[in-house]
């Protein structure tokens, strides 16, 4: 999963780039020049934030899915069920991970 989402974190989402830099197995692993890039920048290539494992997880749990449900008295009256509104970061790790969004 963290290799999918690789884009939007601080990991090398290009690793076979990396190891065409290297000129022998024995030297020591290089990142690749777009993995640089991002962690110079603290940005992805579309401009979302990188962000680490821990704090990425962090800013999915604030995607949440709420259901109200009517008082007693009203009947006949289904629950309501909203989520709240995706951030460019939940789209983007929803699509890369290929699965499509929930919707309420």
């Amino acid at each position: 999963m963290q290799q999918k989402l690789a884009p939007l974190l601080f990991k090398d989402d290009q690793p076979e780039a990396s190891e065409e830099r290297r000129e022998s197995v024995v030297q020591p692993a290089q990142v690749s020049v777009s993995a640089q890039k991002k962690a110079s920048s603290k940005k992805t290539e579309d401009q979302c934030s990188v962000q680490s494992w821990q704090d990425f997880l962090d800013a999915l749990g604030s995607l949440s899915r709420v259901t109200l449900s009517p008082p007693p008295l009203m009947k006949n009256t289904s629950p309501i069920k909203m989520l709240t509104t995706p951030t460019k970061l939940h789209k983007k790790a929803f699509k890369l991970l290929g699965v499509k969004f929930p919707k309420p």
